[in-house]
């Protein structure tokens, strides 16, 4: 009698050990990564250095649509002196003002694209939090880059309108309008550049 309740058991703890031994199996399989406390988890610094990177090729074609955005500025301006046609110094105008716009934008880049580069540089580690505010910055740089590729697209209309009324205005203001598209054609180019470095950041941050 005592042998076969031994026997029972056994039985019974052997069924018990294999109901839980595929639980053990799967935790096994898949560890969980955990931080120490008080340590901050970090981003590898290879990532960092591609984030400088892009920053900083951000900051150099801000910096050239800038000087397009001036330049692009001052040929209108001297159209609008040179012309008496209200309506071509009335379109001269709205470059001017769409060209600051677009310089504002431009130095605003700028200096965010500097600031993210400092931010990396002050920081021993790229921690998770500083990736957030590296994705707010990158954020906010692709919408200025969005708002100076719309304003290329109104500079454009405008000065081919100019252009168009070739026959209104004299041959000077005619070769200024072409040079405005000229370098309204690099506030384009960087443009789109600038987006996408601000999607290659994007794709570094986790």
């Amino acid at each position: 009698m005592f042998k076969k309740i031994a026997l029972l058991t056994i039985l019974i703890a052997t069924l018990a050990l294999s109901a839980f031994a595929p639980l053990t199996t799967a935790s096994a399989a898949a560890p969980v990564t955990t931080t120490a406390w008080g340590e901050t988890p970090t981003l590898p610094t290879e990532v960092g250095d591609a984030i400088q990177t892009q920053a900083t090729a951000i900051a150099q074609q801000a910096t050239a649509i800038v000087a397009a955005s001036q330049q692009i500025q001052a040929y209108a301006a001297q159209i609008q002196a040179a012309e008496s046609n209200p309506t071509i110094t009335s379109w001269a105008a709205n470059i001017i003002a769409l060209a600051a716009q677009t310089e504002q934008d431009a130095a605003a880049i700028v200096v965010t694209a500097n600031d993210i580069n400092t931010r990396i540089d002050n920081s021993e580690d790229t921690t998770l939090a500083l990736s957030d505010d590296i994705g707010e910055m990158a954020d906010r740089i692709g919408e200025m880059a969005d708002r100076i590729l719309w304003t290329e697209l109104q500079i454009g209309v405008m000065a081919d309108r100019i252009v168009e009324s070739e026959y209104l205005i004299s041959d000077s203001s005619l070769n200024l309008a072409q040079m405005i598209a000229t370098n309204n054609n690099l506030l384009a180019t960087n443009g789109n550049s600038i987006q996408v470095e601000v999607e290659a950041i994007r794709d570094l941050l986790p």
